[in-house]
């Protein structure tokens, strides 16, 4: 998205549409962290199984009880 943003900016291009530009990327840059752990933690809650190439299963080693 972040990409697309950048290239409507370069074909109208001025100063307000430079400061939508940094606020729109900066909001994509933000959020989509977040989304990726969501998705991650509901697969994890759900017991969907970690890929092959996960070594350590840190959340396994956490009791439910928070001991």
């Amino acid at each position: 998205m972040a990409s697309i943003v950048v290239g409507v900016l370069f074909i109208d291009f001025s100063t307000a549409n430079l400061i939508k530009a940094a606020l729109a990327v900066v909001a994509q840059l933000l959020t989509s962290a977040v989304g990726s752990m969501a998705i991650a933690r509901s697969g994890y809650l759900n017991g969907s199984p970690p890929t092959s190439v996960t070594h350590t299963d840190e959340l396994q080693l956490i009791k439910p009880d928070g001991n």
